[in-house]
């Protein structure tokens, strides 16, 4: 064994080496730092007759089916699209989804995932039910008031809802990670195609101190990366502000720059029949008639549509 003054110096010099050691680390790291100034970044050029034969392949692949509109002038949504649904208060974002949502489950069979952050399970059936059995919205309670003839068909609509692919939250508490984790998991096990979300501004923020911005930006941007993943579609709707013109405008958007990153197509609903407004700038009579205004599109051009509104079963046709 060494006496303690011999330990002691081995120590020292132990920390001294460790020292010398630390300071070469440093030096080295620094110097390789400052090295990489020198390096250039390689840039990968192909020629356009490769480029052309790899597009060749691609265009040739069977192109996958997008879920239609219930107007066809409104084209459709394709598998790895995000649309976006705004339209001031009133207007009708909540049941333009309802009515696409139905559509999609009843008509073409592919099964929808509906996130109703401002409805309760309760509103959403009755709004259904008033869809499909042509009953008045606001003549389906109390059902004791109903004859046997409106009672039948009630019946006959909740067998006819039994047999869809539609699955329906109204939970609010899910943040937009939580959100992803529930949309990959029933895509897993109920083959979900379309996802409906009504709307952006209700998803909990992730961190309370981000500016609101900053937290649109990460729940359109995780959106868009989920369809492109797992190659469905997504539809959400969008708040506007008001203001003392009725027709809805890009502008008119909190964070429109956003929201135009990362919508394939922005769809804008206007119904001046809400506005007690007679005509529409044609001169065409409003009643029963609202505008859908593609404002935004990507892959296709930007128009206004006329469609059909109902009021008493608040549902477009």
């Amino acid at each position: 064994m060494y006496s303690s003054k011999i330990q002691a110096k081995l120590k020292l010099f132990s920390f001294r080496k460790l020292k010398i050691a630390i300071s070469v680390f440093v030096f080295k790291k620094k110097k390789v730092h400052l090295s990489t100034k020198n390096l250039y970044m390689k840039i990968e050029i192909s020629k356009v007759a490769d480029l052309i034969e790899d597009w060749i392949i691609e265009f040739r692949k069977p192109q996958m089916d997008g879920l239609p509109y219930f107007s066809d002038e409104l084209g459709d949504i394709k598998p790895g699209e995000l649309h976006l649904v705004g339209g001031h208060a009133g207007n009708g974002k909540s049941a333009f989804l309802i009515t696409q949502a139905l559509h999609t489950a009843n008509k073409n069979q592919e099964a929808v995932l509906y996130f109703g952050l401002n409805l309760t399970k309760d509103n959403f059936i009755k709004r259904l039910v008033s869809q499909i059995s042509q009953l008045s919205y606001y003549q389906i309670y109390p059902y004791s008031n109903l004859g046997e003839h409106g009672k039948n068909l009630i019946e006959g609509t909740l067998n006819e809802l039994n047999s869809m692919p539609l699955y329906f939250s109204d939970n609010k508490l899910l943040n937009i990670i939580e959100l992803k984790n529930t949309i990959c998991e029933f895509v897993k096990t109920s083959n979900i195609k379309l996802v409906i979300i009504d709307y952006l501004q209700l998803i909990p923020s992730i961190n309370l101190n981000n500016p609101r911005d900053r937290e649109t930006l990460t729940i359109l941007k995780v959106l868009k990366e989920i369809t492109t993943s797992l190659q469905i579609s997504i539809l959400i709707s969008s708040q506007m502000n008001s203001n003392e013109r009725t027709v809805p405008l890009l502008n008119d958007f909190d964070h429109r720059t956003i929201l135009e990153q990362f919508a394939d197509k922005i769809l804008l609903v206007y119904r001046p029949e809400y506005y007690a407004i007679q005509e529409f700038d044609d001169g065409s009579n409003t009643d029963g008639k609202a505008q859908i205004i593609i404002a935004h599109n990507r892959f296709g051009k930007t128009e206004k549509v006329q469609v059909n509104y109902c009021s008493k079963r608040l549902m477009f046709y």
